[in-house]
Formats: structure tokens, C-alpha cells, sequence
């Protein structure tokens, strides 16, 4: 069994990346730096925060290349979403540390 990349070449090229509903390369690529943008449905909220780390759009294709465009044309909050993904993404899915938390919810 092969594990796919989830930073495909035109990602890493642009440093943006369009995930839409996948939420499976989600915090891989936002450990890289890379802001997404993704279309809010299952549990692609409990990752990405609109505006902070990452860019939700609504389910279509207009809105989604508009988020896309605006990241494009943006370098300097391009940069900054994407160290705060990465910021996000090393604080809240380490999985030691998760593990630690639900241990502690366990015994208490």
C-alpha cells in the first residue's frame, strides 16, 4: 500500500494549497507552512480557522477561486496563515500530547 503526497508539485509551487472537503492532507500540509483552502464540511473546521491559519469557502467554484486568488496576490498573509498553521497544527495534533490529555480525562 503507497501513501499519496498530499503536497502535490503546483502546491508546493504556489504555497498555497486547495484542499477542498479532503481533511485527510490537511494538517500535512499545513505543517508545511501552506495555507488551505477548504470548504467547511465535516471536520475540516476542527482544523482550519478562517482567516487565521487557513480559508474556508463556501461549495463552489467561484468562491473557491476567489480564496485561492486572494492568497495568491496576498505574499505577506499568505506567510503569516501559513506559520500560524503550522504554529496551530504542532500545537493541537501532536499525538503524545493527545494522548496525555485524554489520560488525564480518563483518571479524573
Amino acid at each position: 500500500m503507497s501513501i499519496s503526497n498530499p503536497v502535490s508539485p503546483l502546491t508546493s509551487t504556489l504555497g498555497i494549497s486547495p484542499t477542498g472537503e479532503a481533511t485527510t492532507g490537511v494538517p500535512q500540509v499545513m505543517v508545511m507552512k501552506l495555507p488551505c483552502v477548504a470548504t467547511g464540511v465535516g471536520s475540516v473546521r476542527d482544523y482550519v480557522k478562517h482567516g487565521e491559519t487557513d480559508l474556508i469557502a463556501k461549495a463552489s467554484i467561484e468562491d473557491e477561486d476567489s480564496k485561492l486568488l486572494s492568497l495568491l496576490e496576498d505574499e505577506e498573509d499568505r506567510k503569516t496563515m501559513g506559520e500560524r498553521a503550522k504554529a496551530w497544527v504542532q500545537e493541537n495534533c501532536d499525538m503524545k500530547r493527545n494522548m496525555e490529555k485524554i489520560a488525564s480525562i480518563i483518571k479524573s
